[in-house]
Formats: structure tokens, sequence, C-alpha cells
């Protein structure tokens, strides 16, 4: 499983991807890869390929609350700025040949003025996130890394 978590880290609550992707990371998962990015670009095409299920994180203005949901490749303009998660998607099928199991993490986000903290509230939506994300990992199957000792 791939997450890709995507944001500007300066300009507040659009970093609310970033900030979920460095919790999910220091949870050390065994079979869970974590990347960020600035924003989406079809270079992740190749990223995403090799996995089986990839969720996307990002925040959003018109969110109320917290979803995950099952999002379908989708053919679209790959123009760098409107380049979507299905799109994206697509791209790795029609470039790869393999397209992994797409999901879309949306995290509400209020304050997208310049600055690095992130809102209250969406401080803790992305704490909701990374749960909704845990729970996801766990009723795949998925499992933490064993420590070396």
């Amino acid at each position: 499983m791939i997450v890709l978590c995507i944001g500007n880290d300066l300009r507040r609550d659009d970093g609310a991807g970033p900030a979920a992707g460095r919790k999910l990371a220091a949870l050390d998962l065994a079979d869970i890869s974590v990347h960020a990015a600035f924003q989406i670009l079809p270079e992740h095409a190749e990223l995403i390929a090799g996995h089986d299920v990839c969720i996307f994180v990002d925040a959003s203005r018109g969110a109320s609350a917290v979803t995950l949901r099952r999002i379908a490749a989708e053919a679209g303009r790959a123009e760098l700025h409107a380049l979507s998660f299905p799109a994206l998607l697509a791209m790795a099928r029609a470039l790869f040949g393999a397209v992994p199991e797409g999901w879309q993490c949306e995290i509400p986000g209020f304050d997208f003025t310049h600055g690095e903290e992130l809102s209250d509230r969406t401080s803790l939506a992305v704490d909701e996130a990374v749960e909704m994300i845990m729970a996801f990992h766990q009723e795949r199957g998925g499992r933490r890394s064993i420590p070396n000792t």
C-alpha cells in the first residue's frame, strides 16, 4: 500500500496531507510506503503503479468531515495544475499497465493563508485521518514492522 500525501506546508491547512504523512511514517508500518508532495505530478504514476492500493491524502476546502472514499481511474486532461487523482490512476494504467485500487482521504481545511501551523480544527482532523487510514490498513491485514532485537 502507498499513501501519497499532497499539500503545501507553507499555506497552513493545505499542509494537512504532508502532516498526516509524517504521522503515518512515524508509526513504522512494514507494508505502507508514505510519500509527500507539493502537488500531483505525472511522475507519481510510476510511483503508484507498483502498489496494490493507493490512498491519496489531501486537504479540502469543501469537506466538513474527514472522509475516505473509493475512487476509480478516469482519463482526464494531464495539465500540471489540473491533474486529478482519478487521472493519475488512469495514467498509471496507460503507462505502466498497472493501476492500484484508489482511495481518497479528504481532510477539512479552513485556513489557507500563509503560515506553517495547521488550524486547530484541521490538526484534529489530521489525527482522525491517520486513525481512519490505520483502521483501513488493519482491516486489510496490515501489520507493523517487527523491531530487530
